[in-house]
Formats: C-alpha cells, structure tokens, sequence
C-alpha cells in the first residue's frame, strides 16, 4: 500500500521472496567375505568403496577395507588337557579402515559474494570478494583401528574373559589452518586434509556367574576401559619463547587438556604479597590478602602468559568402568550396578567460582571464603560484584578431580511362592533405587559428569520407587 511507506509496518504478506537450491550426492558399495574352517580358524573381510560429491573430481571416492582373523585354540588337539580349566579361548585380530565426508560441499570451487555499495569520487561502486579459497586436493578423512584380542571361558563357562588392545589412528582429519595463517589475508580459508591423531587404549571384561547350590546364586559382571588420545599433528602457531613453545604446544601431547595458572594457595600476609612475583602488572598493588598465588614457573619475577602450562587430566575421562553384582537367595534376589570414571578433571567456572557475580547468589560451600578469621579458607575473598581479575584466571585452583563411584541402580525383589487357586502364576514385589548416591572426591555439589560449568543444569534424577509385578 502507498498509505504505508515503511514495510515493517504493513502486512507480513509478500513483504519478499527468497529461495535457494542446494544438492549432494553419495554413493557407495559394500561387499563383504566371510571363511570359517571347522570352526577353528576365522576370516572376515569387508569393504566399502564412497563417493561424495563434496569433493572435487578424482577425489570423490575412497576405499575403506578390514579384515579380522581369528583362532580358536581351544578345538586345537593338544588344548585337550587344559580344558577342565580353561573352557574355551580363542585370539582375535583386526585392522579396519573407516571414511568421513565432514565438510562442506563444493570446497573445491572458489564463490564470490556482491557485497555493499563504496563511494568514489561521488560513485556507487558495487563489490565482490571471495567466498573462500578453493582446495582441489580435499577428500576423505580416515579412522584406522588395529585391535588385537582374546576371549576365554573358565571352569565350566563360570569365568568368562574378554580382553582387546586397540590402537586408532585418524588421518587427513579435515581443518582450517587459522592459527598459523594470520586473518591478515583478507579471505576465508579453505578446508584441508590438515589433522592427524592416535588413540591407545585397552578394555577387557570378566562375567562370573555361579550356581553355589539349589538355594544361592551369584554373579558378577565387570567392564573397564582406558584409553587416551594424543594429537599427533594440528595446526597451531608455535611460541618463540623455549618456555612457552615446551608448556603450550599442543602437538605431541594429549588432546582436551587444559592450560593456564598454578596456583599457590592464598595471601595470608602483606609481607608475602610485597615479596611475591608481580602478578598483576602493576607491583601487586591490587593484590589483597586472601587473593589466590600463582607460580612463577620461569623465574622472571612477574606472573604472565609465560607462566602457563599444561595441567590436569583434560576433561574426558580416561578410565571408564562398570560392576554389577548380583545374588539370588531362595525367593530373594538383590542386584547393584556401580558406574564410574577417572583420570579426568572438573572444572569450577563462572558463578560457581564466586558469589554475587551478575548479581545471582551463592552456592552454599561459597560461604567457605577468605578472612582474616578464617585463614584456611578454601576460597578467596569475596569480592564486590563477584569479579576480581586476579582470582578467576584460568588455574588449576578452580580445577578438581573427577573420578568417581555412582551407586547407579540398586534393586530387591521377593518372589511370592504360588498359592493353590490364587489366579496368578508368580507374584513379585520389588523396591529399586535409581542414582542412589556418587562417590567423589571433592566437596562442591556438582556432578563429576558434567565436566566443566556455572552449576546451572538439570541434575540426574534420584529416586526410588515401589512395586508388584504379576504373571497370570
């Protein structure tokens, strides 16, 4: 309408048309062999050969093979004796290759955009850049796994073992160099086959389950796995400073871990703020007591970048396990399952570091904070606000560690014994308790899965509940 001269104000109808096309295509073949002789020796081979139309042509398809031997010893004649013991056991081994298409499509061209209108000498010149640079090389990024393996039976199938050591190792991971290319360049990198890692690790299993008698029952079941991941080559600017470049590199170590501060406690008097390392640019002037100590790592006398390193576990957990334990007694029957994970690190971020920031309140273990009656406190002093720049520099103060035992389901149940002309085959009645309780190792409220937070999430639920199951 002409009554109407802004278009915000009229109708949503119309107001303008848009409209995009986007296309990709895949296209893949699988085969798969397969050789068992006599049930001793074991061949499997399997292969997919991809193609991505994300990639440029000649790099849109990849083969990704595996293959996995086996030997069961155990049907082997001179395996006889030991069978009373050892039931079965047999050896695994495997190498398998698999394909990842994670970028955008049409990498491999170079776009333009019509950008704004400049004025020169009194003209409206239009404008066009790159979208980004273009990468005729880009294909597939790999994931390799080497595993080998065992599995044995015990006594009679009571002891069942499960063991493999793995070895993955990911290739051509697709990246942009930003770090080492400086912005300066003036155009949107393109992606690249740039990063390389390797995971090492081994997880194994022992299933126990026993009848004692007519009357008892137990079992247990265990599983356990540690691995870790290094990264092996990514794209990083590296320190010219020796200190730096050997605390802060990131390539050769291990990937997720943390860097910053260590902490030395807190000021507990003026005479070690005057002859403690500058930590705050201006001769510790802003220093308090009560204010976190940091060390100075490379002994220049003042606490800055050149003072951080690598500490902790990271935040994924190298260590998983779980153990369900279970025993039947005549028409009891008990049941735990224990979840777990270690060699990792929870981080105290934001609001959970300090009360009064942004203007919400404090967690409860908060009121443990610094005062001159109060020398031993776990926290330092409160500040005005919640902020102090000194106290909340990324350290290893605000870092705890994270293994921990979660008590994850505990169930008992009584099986009713039938009753002549009762209508039902078996009456059950039962109380289960769900995330019961979790063992950790320190005293902040916040759970050890949630590796790095203000506190501001839904926790697990915890309940326990009640009930009957009946079979007509």
């Amino acid at each position: 309408s002409t009554l109407i001269d802004q278009l915000f104000a009229g109708s949503h109808q119309n107001q303008g048309a848009d409209g995009g096309e986007y296309r990709e295509n895949r296209l893949g073949f699988v085969g798969r062999f397969s050789y068992d002789y006599q049930s001793k020796y074991f061949v499997e081979s399997t292969y997919r050969y991809d193609g991505s139309s994300r990639f440029a042509p000649g790099k849109e398809w990849g083969l990704f093979p595996s293959i996995s031997l086996g030997w069961r010893l155990s049907e082997e004649s001179f395996f006889e004796p030991l069978k009373n013991t050892v039931s079965e056991l047999k050896l695994r081994a495997s190498v398998g290759t698999a394909g990842y298409d994670g970028t955008s499509a049409y990498q491999w061209l170079s776009g333009f955009n019509y950008n704004l209108f400049w004025i020169a000498q009194d003209e409206a010149i239009p404008t066009i850049d790159n979208t980004a640079l273009a990468n005729l090389d880009l294909t597939w990024e790999t994931n390799t796994t080497y595993d080998v393996g065992l599995d044995a039976n015990f006594f009679n199938n009571e002891l069942k073992f499960s063991f493999d050591y793995f070895f993955r190792k990911r290739e051509d991971v697709i990246a942009r160099a930003t770090s080492s290319v400086p912005s300066t360049l003036g155009v949107q990198l393109a992606d690249e086959n740039l990063y390389e890692f390797s995971n090492e690790g081994f997880e194994f299993s022992l299933d126990y389950r026993k009848r004692v008698n007519d009357k008892l029952n137990v079992s247990a079941l265990l599983n356990f796995s540690k691995s870790r991941e290094k990264a092996v080559f990514i794209d990083e600017t590296l320190q010219e400073d020796p200190f730096m470049r050997e605390n802060l590199t990131i390539t050769g170590g291990f990937t997720n871990l943390r860097r910053g501060y260590i902490s030395d406690g807190l000021f507990q008097t003026q005479e070690e703020i005057d002859q403690w390392a500058i930590q705050d640019g201006n001769g510790n002037s802003s220093i308090q007591l009560g204010d976190v100590r940091y060390i100075d790592l490379n002994g220049d006398n003042i606490i800055d970048v050149r003072d951080q390193k690598v500490f902790g576990d990271g935040d994924k957990p190298a260590i998983n396990f779980s153990l369900n334990l279970g025993v039947e007694y005549r028409n009891f029957a008990l049941s735990v399952l224990m979840t777990g994970a270690a060699g990792y690190d929870i981080y105290l971020d934001g609001e959970a570091q300090s009360p009064l920031r942004n203007g919400f309140n404090g967690y409860d273990y908060q009121t443990d904070y610094w005062t001159p009656e109060n020398s031993g406190a776990t926290f330092p002093r409160i500040t005005d606000g919640g902020f102090n720049d000194n106290n909340y520099k990324y350290s290893d103060f605000w870092m705890r560690n994270g293994k921990h035992l979660r008590f994850k389901n505990i169930n008992l149940s009584y099986t009713l014994p039938k009753f002549k002309n009762s209508g039902f085959d078996e009456m059950r009645v039962f109380v289960t308790g769900y995330n019961l309780f979790v063992i950790k190792d320190y005293d902040e409220d916040f759970d050890p899965q949630n590796t790095s937070s203000v506190g501001w999430y839904y926790p697990q639920t915890k309940s326990i509940s009640f009930g009957i199951n009946v079979s007509l």
